[in-house]
């Protein structure tokens, strides 16, 4: 959380598990791309509210249970969300 300056971050296809800490990537507000598909995070989807530069994020291929109503809430340039695969 500490490399505020990251735009894209790519953790696809790591088998990564668990559940993510809700504010983690509240310091990445320069973050313009999140890919966490095809792993095994479960709960909710973290907190991404007010990253101005996000455009997009992929979430598929997970088993998160919750978004909060507030999660993409300031994230003006967000153009693409996947949360399911079909």
């Amino acid at each position: 959380s500490s490399l505020t300056s990251l735009e894209h971050l790519y953790l696809d296809n790591n088998n990564l598990g668990g559940t993510i800490h809700s504010n983690i990537f509240s310091n990445l507000t320069d973050l313009r791309e999140l890919y966490l598909s095809f792993n095994m995070f479960q709960g909710a989807v973290p907190y991404l509210n007010n990253h101005n530069s996000l455009k997009s994020i992929m979430l598929h291929s997970n088993s998160f249970d919750k978004i909060r109503s507030d999660t993409f809430s300031g994230t003006v340039s967000l153009q693409y969300v996947v949360r399911e695969y079909i």
